[in-house]
């Protein structure tokens, strides 16, 4: 098993814990959430989600040195250098996608993750609807 492997299930697991931290304080009440213009602004109470917030960053660059896929000229070879890459940007509910691929060899890399980041904008609408229903409106009562 390469590096690149190891570093990419370690970052995987790095983001499922962090994931799994932020959502145990939420429901226990260490963070707090509030919406100034549609930009979400975390209040964290405690270490556990700063920690889990951490988790979550360390494994995404993990996640992101991985996924880089980079080759290098060989001098004898002659191979071509090409660099390849892409990324999601929030901005609140609003997912920005760029990456390197066109449409010329299928379905681009950046194209899965502007679906991706719509669906994850959408779940995360919904559940913050949910969560509010539930501890401002009583509808957990």
């Amino acid at each position: 098993m390469g590096n690149e492997k190891i570093a990419g299930i370690s970052g995987l697991v790095l983001l499922v814990l962090g994931s799994i931290g932020i959502i145990g304080s939420f429901i226990i009440g260490s963070i707090e959430v509030y919406l100034i213009l549609i930009i979400p602004v975390f209040v964290f109470k405690g270490i556990v989600p700063a920690l889990s917030f951490v988790l979550i960053l360390i494994g995404s660059v993990m996640i992101l040195f991985a996924r880089l896929s980079i080759k290098r000229i060989d001098d004898r070879g002659g191979q071509e250098r090409s660099i390849e890459g892409g990324g999601v940007i929030f901005l609140g509910p609003i997912p920005i996608v760029f990456g390197s691929k066109g449409f010329k060899e299928g379905l681009p890399s950046w194209c899965k993750l502007l679906i991706v980041g719509i669906i994850v904008s959408f779940l995360f609408i919904i559940f913050s609807i949910v969560i509010y229903n539930i501890v401002y409106e009583g509808g957990g009562q």
